[in-house]
């Protein structure tokens, strides 16, 4: 009776599965990515690249270090502290609507709806 149990189980995830897969098929947010790819792949055989050398030759090129730190200027004063305020976040809790922007991951409302859905949860519902 066992196995018959694990079938029965086995063929309703199996259903599940479908339905799931069939309407991530009518999904705009999944055509939009797959005709994106289909672009970039057809890009990549017309220069002779695959996404690999694609991400090698971005790495490779210095010019392309969007997280370089930039080099104070001559004759200025040297940068302090402060002279780089950090970027806000801003997270949108699904659940209430509410929206908070913030600098740091201290503030008292983001650290309740790390306590109450988790660290990734949270991260999940950056917008900006």
């Amino acid at each position: 009776m066992l196995i018959v149990e694990q079938f029965r189980e086995l063929e309703q995830a199996i259903a599940q599965k479908h339905t799931y897969l069939e309407a991530l098929k009518n999904d705009p947010e999944l055509q939009r990515e797959l005709a994106f790819d289909a672009a970039l792949e057809a890009f990549l055989a017309q220069h002779s690249m695959n996404k690999q050398k694609l991400h090698l030759f971005l790495r490779a090129d210095p010019s392309l270090d969007f997280y370089k730190t930039p080099v104070a200027a001559k004759g200025k004063t040297k940068a302090t502290r402060n002279s780089h305020p950090e970027p806000t976040k801003t997270f949108r809790n699904p659940h209430s609507g509410e929206i908070l922007t913030i600098k740091r991951l201290s503030h008292s409302t983001y650290k309740q709806w790390v306590a109450e859905h988790g660290e990734a949860t949270v991260q999940s519902w950056l917008i900006a």
